[in-house]
C-alpha cells in the first residue's frame, strides 16, 4: 500500500506521508491535478477521473469502489452522436 503512494510520489503525483493506497486503484489524471493527503487510507478499486483537480485532505479513508469522476459530456450533438468531454468542476474532500 505504501509502495504504490511512494510511486504515485515519484511519478509526480502529490501523495501525502503516511497514505495508502490499495490494489486495483486507478489514476486518470492531467497535469497533475491529484492530491491525497497525509494519513489517507484509499481502499481497493477506487477510480480517480481527474479532468480537473482532485484533492483529498488528511487523514480520510476512502471506501471500497469509489469514484471520483470530474469528466462531463455537453448535451448538444453534431448528428454523429460524439458528444465532446470537458472537466466538470474540481472535487475536494476535506480533513478527517
Amino acid at each position: 500500500s505504501r509502495t504504490r503512494a511512494d510511486l504515485l510520489r515519484r511519478l509526480g503525483l502529490r501523495v501525502g506521508p503516511g497514505a495508502t493506497l490499495r490494489s486495483h486503484v486507478y489514476v486518470h489524471t492531467l497535469d497533475d491535478p491529484l492530491s491525497i493527503g497525509e494519513g489517507t487510507h484509499v481502499n481497493q478499486y477506487c477510480h480517480f477521473d481527474c479532468s480537473s483537480p482532485v484533492s483529498i485532505g488528511r487523514f480520510c479513508d476512502v471506501g471500497f469502489k469509489t469514484s471520483f469522476v470530474t469528466t462531463n459530456h455537453r448535451l448538444e450533438t453534431d448528428f454523429r452522436r460524439r458528444r465532446p468531454a470537458y472537466g466538470a468542476g474540481s472535487i475536494t474532500v476535506e480533513d478527517h
